[in-house]
């Protein structure tokens, strides 16, 4: 906290978060003032916490035993979260919408899962070490070449035509329409950490 105080929000966000603001979590000095949270529990370890191995809860259990108060803002500031906070919106409504599958083969999933392992080959997570029996041999399968860029005959899939990825891995390779590579993803969260 002193050195947030010296250096200013910027350049803590800067070393410790990536430039990346808060999202969601703050912690609370005696005097209200919030700090965030993934930032300062990252900057409070030496070495710093990689974003793949920080756990909230690890934070806020932490932050909370130390005494700190936290508080779940999701604006960038006391006062824009308190106009968030007390929005409300209605969901949940069913209805009917047709869709386009595109067919998948689960032999050869099955097949490369065994092959390549359950572990990101991006990041290196491992459901099964993070989530106990409950996250054994859970992994999601990528196809490089995305099936979507098909022409919708039934083309040909190989194991090299595929790869094993993290939910969150797999979902930032198809952020965009034109899909990041394995490779190129590991580049990113090779210079991130």
């Amino acid at each position: 906290m002193t050195e947030f105080r010296r250096i200013g929000q910027h350049e803590f966000l800067a070393r410790y978060a990536n430039s990346r603001p808060p999202v969601r979590f703050y912690v609370l000095d005696d005097d209200g003032r919030p700090y965030p949270m993934k930032a300062l529990w990252a900057a409070s370890f030496i070495p710093r916490i990689m974003p793949r191995h920080f756990n909230s809860s690890d934070a806020i259990a932490g932050f909370k035993a130390r005494g700190y108060e936290i508080a779940s803002l999701p604006g960038s500031s006391i006062e824009d979260a308190s106009a968030v906070l007390d929005f409300q919106a209605h969901e949940g409504e069913r209805y009917l919408a047709e869709v386009i599958r595109i067919r998948r083969n689960a032999r050869i999933v099955a097949e490369a899962k065994a092959h390549y392992g359950a572990i990101c080959q991006a990041c290196d997570f491992d459901f099964e070490e993070f989530y106990g029996e409950r996250g054994r041999d859970f992994i999601e399968c990528h196809h490089v070449d995305p099936l979507y860029g098909r022409d919708g005959e039934g083309e040909v899939t190989t194991i090299e035509d595929l790869a094993m990825l993290c939910s969150n891995c797999h979902r930032m390779v198809h952020r965009t329409k034109l899909c990041l590579t394995v490779d190129e993803l590991r580049e990113m969260i090779d210079k991130a950490a």
